[in-house]
């Protein structure tokens, strides 16, 4: 009988406890998820300048301001500042969505259209946690560098892909033999505000545009005639200095076709070769250009469209740091 009593109160106690442990449970899963819909003001300042950060602002153009204490108390100060025109609010706005992504907080921006500011207000939990002012300053500038990209290869991708790539906001211009693929192209590349080089080399097999060095005079002047007929729009060339042609004799009779009828020869070696083994040397090669060409003249890099594609990322986030991507046309 007495063992039988022990038996029914160990297994009461057992209950207890594990109706204990539940309750536990149950109360730390909901004060964790409390916490886990609301963060501080200095994790979200922490974010905000972060974000901030990488649009290499003066540190003179960003002030804060104690506020007095009123209804809301989780606010005591704000933010003023000032960005230069060519920034964009809603660009800054974007890089702020991409910064909170994951963060349990609500950002929205009003434009106070009388005094010519935009309003970012960072709220978390209902509470008001971070309020900024941005200002449009015609008079400041940031330093920056200034960069055009020839693309090569862009007549491999495939139709997705070209349309892909002509969707990159930047100015840029595909770099194309002639031949009638390139003509086909053309009308599309336009549409989109893009430019197009011809390169001269030794690949061009359609015989009305063919250079070849062991032609006559004549014959290479006909084929001159045909590439600037059928291709009038175009008048930056290329001459790759590694073909037959360049090293000819006949080159300097060819460029001087070209030239008396208005077209620009660059060679391709005056270019910088972005392309690399992966994305990461390309984007610390690109990094060292940039932070090495502020105030510079602008400089042309070639780069395969693939890779052009696979950096979009990465020159935007140059681009917010105030680098110019300028057409290549307006450089050589």
């Amino acid at each position: 009988m007495i063992k039988k009593k022990i038996i029914n109160i160990l297994i009461g106690a057992s209950i207890v406890l594990l109706l204990s442990n539940v309750l536990i449970d149950v109360l730390t899963g909901n004060d964790e998820k409390i916490k886990s819909d609301e963060i501080t003001i200095s994790q979200i300042d922490s974010i905000f300048f972060s974000v901030i950060e990488k649009f290499e602002l003066n540190d003179n153009w960003i002030e804060k301001k104690n506020i007095k204490k009123g209804n809301n108390d989780s606010l005591k100060y704000v933010f003023y500042i000032k960005i230069p025109k060519d920034i964009p609010v809603a660009t800054i706005l974007k890089e702020m969505n991409y910064g909170f992504y994951d963060k349990p907080v609500k950002i929205i921006s009003e434009e106070k259209i009388n005094f010519g500011k935009t309003v970012i207000k960072i709220s978390s939990n209902n509470n008001l946690k971070l309020q900024a002012f941005f200002n449009v300053e015609k008079d400041i500038q940031r330093e920056f560098s200034k960069l055009s990209f020839i693309l090569t290869d862009a007549d491999d991708l495939n139709e997705l892909e070209f349309i892909r790539l002509m969707r990159i906001p930047f100015p840029f211009a595909l770099l194309l033999i002639p031949e009638e693929k390139t003509y086909n192209l053309l009308a599309q590349t336009y549409e989109f505000r893009k430019e197009v080089f011809l390169l001269l080399n030794d690949d061009v097999d359609e015989k009305k545009y063919s250079l070849d060095p062991d032609y006559e005079k004549l014959r290479l002047k006909n084929s001159v005639l045909s590439v600037i007929s059928d291709f009038p729009k175009i008048i930056n060339y290329v001459i790759d200095t590694e073909s037959d042609l360049y090293k000819s004799t006949s080159y300097n009779f060819v460029k001087d076709e070209f030239i008396k009828r208005g077209v620009k020869i660059s060679e391709l070696v005056k270019f910088v070769n972005l392309d690399r083994e992966s994305k990461n040397e390309i984007k610390s090669l690109l990094e060292f250009y940039v932070s090495s060409g502020k105030s510079l003249d602008a400089k042309t890099f070639l780069i395969s469209a693939e890779n052009f594609i696979v950096m979009e990322r990465e020159l935007s986030i140059l681009f917010n740091r105030g680098t110019k991507y300028l057409y290549p046309s307006s450089v050589n």
